[in-house]
């Protein structure tokens, strides 16, 4: 999980206890990096209805959405899938 660095993550260390998720916040002097990071939420979002609790969504729906967003050829990257653009 991702995060910049505004004051809703200020306890990220209970939200990795809690969860057991790895939380990684942005450097605070990337400004673009935001912009990436609210497209990709966009992007998971719009597999999923507004409202929708993270917590009442099944591993294999997200493991479906995860798949679809890291197979869109983006420009940037040569139109290749991300996992395949090494």
């Amino acid at each position: 999980m991702s995060y910049d660095n505004r004051i809703e993550i200020a306890r990220h260390d209970i939200i990795t206890k809690n969860t057991e998720l790895e939380i990684y916040l942005v450097h605070p002097y990337y400004h673009w990096v935001r912009g990436a990071n609210e497209n990709t939420n966009g992007l998971a979002r719009s597999h999923l209805l507004k409202g929708t609790s993270f917590n009442e969504i099944d591993l294999k729906k997200l493991l479906t959405i995860q798949e679809k967003l890291n197979n869109i050829p983006w420009s940037i990257i040569g139109y290749k899938p991300l996992k395949n653009r090494l």
